[in-house]
C-alpha cells in the first residue's frame, strides 16, 4: 500500500510539474535567452534542447513529435502580432527557419529535404507561447498530395480546397527572402488584425506556397494542422 501511495504521489507532482511548464508562456523565450544564446556567446557546448544558435535565432528540439524542430528569435518577440516583425530590420525567421531543416534528419535521417516540409506559425489566439516561434515539420500527406497539384498564383487567392480541414489564402513567392509577415500584412483583412492570422510558408518545386487564415474562420488559425510530427512521408 506504501508503494502504491508513493507511486501515485510522485504521479501526482509530475502531473503538476507538466502542467506547469505548459503553463509557462515564456519557456521558449526562457530556454533562448537564458540557455542557448548565453551557451553560443561563451563558445560551450549548447545544452538540450537547443541545437543551433544563429545570428539572431536559435533553434531548439521541440518536446512534441519525433522531428519537429523550432526556430526562435533570440530577441524578444511575442509573436505574428507583434509589431516588430514588420519593422524593417526584423529578424528573418522564416528564412533562418528553413535553413536548419536539415535538423529534422538529426532525429528522423529520411527526413524531407525539401518538398514535403513545411515551416508554420500559429495565431496569437491559437498559440500556447508567447514568444515567436516557426514549427519546422513534416506535411501531413494527405495535404502534401493536395499541395503537389495546386498551382498559386503570385497573388493571394482563396482556396477552393481544404487543407487538414481549414481552407486558406494562398499565393506563390520565389524564396523566403522577403518576410511573410509582411506579405500577410497586405491582405486587407490582416493588416490591422496580425494576431488572428496563422501563416505558412511550403516549398513547392523552385518556388514557395504561401498559406494565411484567420482564427474563427475557415483558416482556423493553427497553419500547424498542416504537419505531421511523425513524419509519415519519411515512414
Amino acid at each position: 500500500m506504501r508503494r502504491l501511495a508513493l507511486l501515485a504521489a510522485l504521479a501526482l507532482v509530475a502531473l503538476l510539474a507538466a502542467r506547469a511548464a505548459f503553463a509557462d508562456r515564456l519557456a521558449l523565450w526562457n530556454i533562448v535567452h537564458n540557455q542557448c544564446a548565453p551557451a553560443a556567446a561563451k563558445g560551450e557546448p549548447l545544452p538540450a534542447p537547443c541545437l543551433d544558435v544563429a545570428k539572431r535565432s536559435a533553434a531548439i528540439k521541440d518536446r512534441n513529435g519525433a522531428e519537429q524542430v523550432l526556430v526562435i528569435p533570440t530577441e524578444r518577440i511575442t509573436g505574428i502580432e507583434d509589431p516588430q516583425i514588420l519593422a524593417p530590420d526584423a529578424p528573418a525567421i522564416f528564412a533562418d527557419a528553413w535553413a536548419e531543416r536539415s535538423l529534422l534528419r538529426k532525429y528522423l535521417p529520411n527526413a524531407p529535404q525539401s518538398d514535403g516540409l513545411a515551416l508554420t506559425v500559429n495565431s496569437a489566439e491559437e498559440r500556447s507561447q508567447d514568444q515567436l516561434h516557426v514549427h519546422v515539420d513534416c506535411l501531413k500527406p494527405d495535404v502534401a498530395k493536395q499541395l503537389s497539384q495546386f498551382k498559386p498564383d503570385a497573388a493571394w487567392a482563396p482556396m477552393s480546397v481544404a487543407l487538414a480541414g481549414h481552407t486558406y489564402f494562398a499565393r506563390a513567392v520565389p524564396d523566403l527572402s522577403k518576410s511573410p509577415f509582411l506579405l500577410l500584412a497586405a491582405l486587407p483583412e490582416a493588416g490591422a488584425n496580425m494576431g488572428e492570422w496563422t501563416v505558412a510558408a511550403v516549398p513547392q518545386g523552385d518556388h514557395f506556397v504561401l498559406l494565411a487564415g484567420r482564427h474563427g474562420g475557415p483558416g482556423g488559425g493553427h497553419a500547424e494542422d498542416i504537419q505531421d510530427n511523425t513524419c509519415a512521408l519519411a515512414r
